[in-house]
């Protein structure tokens, strides 16, 4: 009867299989019990065929030098199979140990993000130019409103109306006008000759006076010193302006316009256009000049041309 040699279930490559709770991670458990045994890493490697470079990821947890889980965990299996543990049991402990790892660094990751985040929260905000020019709009607008409101201006009311204010002798002028056209008009249909320049002047003037008690009560005293020349443009036209021998004013006004201008001493008025005004001296009616030198020219006080 021959002697047979069985293995020894306590070393490298036994039967049996040791399965015992592990009180310590199964990377460090792997080389505890491999220490223990007298192995080497080179020597685990001839006997599994796994890397050395994997056995030792194992070891220290180096999980992403580690290959793909199904062949992470076939790895682990034969590294616990050939120390004589139950190597499934050490593969499935193994990678639940790498999942839990991988979530704690997943939020420890995060949280700097998230303290990131806050901090930028607490940097000052970038502002769009849309939003900017929004706000120099509104404050434009406010600028706008307190000016109107301090000055008492509406500028709706300046939109929308023309100063057409007149004086009411310069009223009872323009309706003295418009009665003797009504008064010529109706002797031409009566087939009557009508008035001359004379008759016409002499109705304009009764009818003025009759109009207007301010008109005749100007027209009764004497033209003196400061003068006042108010003139209502009845067309379009240019003006030269010269006050007191001072710099020649040039400006150009619309049919409707009215101009008050005074001087203390004297006055020279040069309209571009014939016909082109009605005028007023100091509150009485002023023929409007004849042409002289290309212009009508209007001299206050004035100048007596000698033949």
């Amino acid at each position: 009867m021959s002697d047979e040699k069985k293995p020894d279930s306590s070393g490298p490559g036994a039967a049996g299989q040791e399965t015992e709770e592990i009180r310590e991670d199964a990377g460090g458990y792997l080389r505890r019990v491999r220490k223990e045994k007298g192995l080497t890493i080179r020597e685990v490697e001839e006997a599994t065929r796994v890397s050395a470079s994997n056995l030792r990821a194992m070891e220290a947890h180096d999980y992403d030098a580690l290959p793909a889980d199904t062949f992470t965990k076939g790895q682990v299996t034969l590294y616990a199979d050939f120390l004589g543990l139950d190597g499934r049991h050490i593969a499935t402990v193994f990678l639940s140990e790498r999942d839990a790892r991988r979530d704690g660094r997943r939020a420890r990751k995060r949280s700097p993000a998230q303290s990131l985040s806050a901090g930028k929260m607490a940097e000052p905000s970038h502002i769009s130019s849309a939003t900017i020019a929004a706000i120099l709009l509104l404050v434009i607008i406010i600028s706008f409103t307190i000016f109107c409101i301090y000055t008492s201006w509406n500028p709706f009311a300046f939109l929308t109306t023309r100063n057409d204010r007149v004086p009411a002798s310069m009223i009872g002028v323009l309706q003295s006008e418009e009665a003797a056209r009504q008064q010529g008009a109706m002797l031409m249909k009566s087939g009557q000759p009508a008035p001359g320049r004379e008759q016409h002047e002499s109705a304009l003037s009764e009818l003025t006076g009759a109009n207007s008690s301010r008109a005749a009560e100007m027209e009764a005293r004497p033209l003196a010193p400061p003068y006042t020349l108010t003139v209502r443009f009845t067309r379009a036209t240019g003006v030269e302006l010269v006050r007191d021998g001072g710099k020649t004013v040039r400006r150009s006004f619309l049919r409707g316009d009215t101009a008050n201008w005074t001087a203390d001493r004297r006055m020279t008025v040069r309209f571009d256009r014939p016909a082109s005004a009605i005028l007023l001296l100091n509150g009485r009616p002023l023929p409007f000049p004849a042409k002289q030198d290309g212009h009508w020219q209007v001299e206050i006080p004035a100048t007596q041309h000698r033949p």
